[in-house]
């Protein structure tokens, strides 16, 4: 990864996370913001892309608090993304619920 231009944030309990969102992210970091983040019909959430130009403002972010800071210290881009926020899945009722969403028309 030492000749990365950019890194996308995923989170692991997001299975409903379209491929899609992933390239588009990326693609604005690779453009030149220095942070996209997805924009969804309903909100912002994951994939996030952070260029190398914020990773050493990234290594030094503590606590639990995720990338917050470092999004108020720098540009965001949001990008446009079809689609509602992905679900989290924390629990196997979650679980249970999303995939119940997924054979409803």
């Amino acid at each position: 990864m030492a000749d990365a231009p950019a890194a996308v944030v995923l989170l692991a309990d997001q299975p409903g996370l379209d491929p899609a969102a992933v390239r588009a992210v990326a693609a604005a970091a690779l453009a030149g913001a220095p942070i996209a983040r997805a924009r969804y019909a309903d909100g912002v959430g994951h994939p996030v892309a952070l260029s190398r130009s914020v990773w050493d403002d990234a290594r030094r972010l503590q606590g639990d608090t995720g990338a917050r800071a470092l999004f108020d210290a720098v540009e965001v881009v949001d990008v446009p993304v079809a689609g509602r926020v992905p679900h989290d899945v924390d629990r196997p009722e979650d679980l249970a619920r999303l995939a119940e969403e997924r054979r409803s028309p």
